[in-house]
């Protein structure tokens, strides 16, 4: 069981009030900003120890993806600080935001954000090689089968010679507009019905490339280091979508709900935010109530067991709701809901 007092005050980001969970929380500006401000808020320590802690439990046995990406943390009007008009390929429009590089690991059915970054001022290729070569050393003593994955908004030059230098086995989405060296042409002309070995233009030694779901609106290239068959290529990049729910998940738990505007107090924001996901996973591991766990730290134990009974009461009427509906059923239910404290408990913590 964790120490409460670490995470009291770091709880109450999360929170109308002190002492309720909201699932859309509006956060009070002036008082989010002296705590962020504080000198000696540091959740990094923390982080890591909860990383490595994680990492102990995994079983090396299983194949281990290393998966990177990045993402926009919208934000409306222009008066956060570092904020740039950045182009949403999802939404197809230009919007403010800040872009952030996330990297998980994914092992098995167990997902852990290893890095949460915001950049500014610096390429997303070259604060993820600063990660890289970071976390590799380490990964590699736990988990000797490890493969990076990306899309090709990370994959260039730069990253595929780092990638080869170091010897990690990769599976890298590329831009068909890259030209083979050889014969001068562009993926996207070249047809490979089996994985291929090619040279391109920049990268210091051959790959081996292949392009999946051929005639699809998701048809793409895709290159290695090694020679893998088709189903193994096409399973290995399946798996980078794994990124894609997990950035949900960090948003659902507030990544891009900040209200403080110096980039600093946003960096910490994202921190405190990467550390309540990393002590869920935990939480899941050690088989205890989460949930519970949080709320224990900010009510009394006779409070705990009035929002058992509230929750009780709730089941059943929502189980005699659906026998018997009548037009203020849904109000009734959120009624409870609210004397509870909120549909975060269930759904976003």
């Amino acid at each position: 069981m964790f120490e409460e007092t670490k995470y009291k005050t770091l709880l109450n980001i999360f929170s109308h009030f002190p002492y309720t969970l909201s699932s859309s929380p509006t956060y009070s500006a002036s008082t989010l900003s002296r705590f962020l401000s504080s000198s000696d808020f540091n959740p990094m320590p923390e982080i890591h120890s909860l990383i490595s802690q994680l990492l102990h439990k995994l079983s090396s046995s299983h194949r281990a993806f290393l998966i990177a990406d990045t993402t926009l943390l919208r934000k409306t009007g222009s008066k956060f600080e570092g904020v740039k008009k950045l182009y949403d390929p999802s939404l197809k429009k230009t919007l403010f935001a800040h872009r952030a590089l996330v990297i998980i690991l994914s092992v098995g059915k167990l997902r852990i954000p290893l890095h949460l970054e915001i950049l500014h001022n610096t390429k997303p290729v070259d604060a993820l090689i600063v990660a890289l070569k970071r976390l590799l050393p380490t990964l590699r003593s736990f988990l000797p089968n490890l493969v990076f994955l990306c899309d090709a908004g990370l994959t260039c030059n730069k990253l595929l010679n780092f990638l080869l230098s170091e010897e990690i086995d990769f599976v890298c989405g590329v831009s068909q507009g890259r030209k083979d060296e050889e014969t001068g042409e562009k993926l996207i002309d070249l047809w490979f019905p089996e994985t291929e070995r090619i040279k391109l233009f920049g990268v210091d030694k051959p790959v081996y490339a292949y392009r999946l779901r051929e005639g699809t609106d998701k048809e793409r290239v895709v290159v290695s280091n090694k020679r893998l068959s088709k189903k193994k290529l096409e399973n290995y990049y399946r798996q980078r979508w794994q990124i894609e729910s997990e950035i949900k998940v960090l948003k659902s738990l507030g990544l891009e709900s900040y209200m403080v505007r110096k980039l600093r107090a946003i960096r910490l924001w994202i921190m405190a935010v990467w550390h309540v996901a990393l002590l869920r996973l935990i939480s899941r591991l050690e088989g205890f109530d989460f949930k519970r766990y949080l709320l224990s730290l900010v009510f009394p134990p006779f409070v705990l067991l009035l929002i058992d009974l509230l929750r009780f009461v709730e089941m059943l009427v929502g189980r005699c709701l659906r026998f018997s509906p009548f037009p203020d059923d849904k109000l009734v239910l959120f009624l409870l809901r609210n004397l509870i404290g909120g549909g975060s408990c269930r759904a976003k913590v």
